[in-house]
């Protein structure tokens, strides 16, 4: 799923949609936020949805070090909910990865969400269609 959610008020909309359109065993959250965004405000909103989050950066200029918005996500989610990738290549094979593993041990479906600005998800839609196309 790809959702530019970049403010409290979208990232809410995008949770409450997740929520009564889509029964997710699990949901593996990729965000990269720039640097003047609502970070907390956004993962708060995004908390009660989302399974596991990691955090990342996108390529802008404005981007928030992945740093920074790790140790806003720890304090929102947990350490055990909670990953780093260098990324954003890098955080949507972890989640892919990962998402995969659990649809083959598991009967419910397991997805991940790419989210948190616009570049972040243009950027995300280019990954994605080239891990496809491998």
């Amino acid at each position: 799923i790809v959702d530019a959610a970049h403010n409290p008020h979208g990232a809410k909309a995008l949770a409450e949609t997740l929520r009564t359109e889509f029964d997710f065993q699990s949901l593996f959250a990729v965000v990269a936020v720039l640097s003047d965004k609502d970070a907390i405000g956004i993962l708060k909103e995004l908390e009660p949805v989302v399974s596991r989050i990691v955090v990342t950066e996108n390529k802008s200029e404005r981007a928030m070090p992945k740093e920074k918005l790790f140790e806003i996500a720890r304090g929102i989610f947990g350490d055990e909910r909670t990953f780093m990738e260098a990324d954003l290549q890098a955080a949507i094979s972890y989640s892919m990865e990962q998402a995969t593993l659990l649809n083959q041990v598991s009967d419910g479906a397991n997805a991940v969400l790419i989210t948190g600005s616009v570049v972040t998800v243009g950027e995300g839609r280019k990954i994605v269609k080239r891990v496809s196309e491998q």
